[in-house]
Order: structure tokens, then sequence, then C-alpha cells
């Protein structure tokens, strides 16, 4: 992991500064979806996440979409350019995408195993999102393109994000092309 200095010129991030373009192996991710019964045929929820590096405590790239939750006001569909710079409060984002340095694999839920980052800017494609019943072709698949992460904490019961400092994890492109399972 590399080091980037901040505004102040010492912050030590210790955190790899820039990743991409990634394409992100089969065995590397995972995706898993929650059903909405007043949704009928849109999955309430869809959780996706992958490893960026090899680390023994590696870097996550993760996401969460809800339904009923701009930009996904109408149900999770797909959608040709999802703008991130609303999306930097995990309370109230819809497509929230974020990056979990040093994970500890140890601890199921990702927003308590390491540093999180929440993305503030850059572009999210869905090109395909699962619908109900799933089933084995049940896919979500879709790029990420010139995302800039801020270093936060999300508490990961209530989900209130808050600022640490000014470091920043840089992401030019990742491709996800991911098998959709159903959550419990």
């Amino acid at each position: 992991g590399g080091a980037t200095a901040g505004a102040g010129g010492s912050l030590n991030c210790n955190v790899t500064a820039s990743y991409g373009p990634i394409t992100f192996a089969a065995d590397t991710q995972q995706a898993v979806a929650y059903q909405d019964t007043a949704l009928d045929a849109i999955p309430g929820e869809v959780d996706w996440d992958a490893t960026l590096n090899g680390d023994a405590k590696p870097d996550v790239l993760g996401f969460s979409f809800a339904s009923g939750v701009p930009p996904f006001d109408n149900g999770l569909m797909p959608m040709n350019s999802i703008d991130l710079s609303g999306m930097v409060d995990y309370r109230s984002c819809g497509a929230c995408v974020i990056l979990i340095a040093h994970a500890d694999p140890a601890i199921s839920n990702l927003l308590a195993a390491g540093d999180d980052y929440i993305a503030t800017s850059g572009t999210l494609k869905l090109t395909a999102t699962p619908t109900y019943p799933l089933s084995a072709s049940s896919r979500i698949t879709g790029t990420l393109t010139n995302v800039v992460f801020k270093h936060v904490t999300i508490n990961p019961t209530t989900f209130v994000t808050t600022d640490v400092d000014a470091c920043k994890i840089t992401l030019s492109s990742a491709t996800f092309d991911s098998v959709v399972t159903q959550g419990m």
C-alpha cells in the first residue's frame, strides 16, 4: 500500500492511492439479493463485493443498491449513468459504493472489517440487475468509471457516515459481472 500526501502535505493515508482499470474474475466477486415482498419481482436490495488485491487483509470494493431510494426510486433496474456524487451518506444512498481498506476476512460485517471509504464522485453504469424469482442466470453487471472515494467511518449498525481525514482513493474503472444469490 502506498501513501499519499493530503492537503497538509504530511498526511499518511497508508492505502493504495489508485486502482484500475480492473475486470473482476468470477471467483473474486459475490452478490446477494434481499427480497422486499412489497416490490414483488424487484429485489429490495442487492449487495456486491470483490477483493481488489491478494493481501492477507485485502482492500474490498463493495456496493449496496436499495430499491425505493434515489436513483432507484422506481426499483432496482439497469441505468446508463448514475452520478455517485450524491451518494455520500450510507444511511440514504440508493447506490452506495464503498471501498474497505485492509479488510479483515474474519469479520463478516464489511463495514466493521477495515477502514471505510465511500464514493464521492464518479459514474456507475448498471447493465443488468436481477429479478425474482432468482435463477442460475440472475446477474448484476456494470461498470464504475472515475470514482473517487473519501475516508469516512460508517457505523456498521446505524450507518451514520462521518468524515475522517483528507485521504482519498481513486478507481479509474472497474467492470463487474456476478451471479446473484438469495440473501437470508
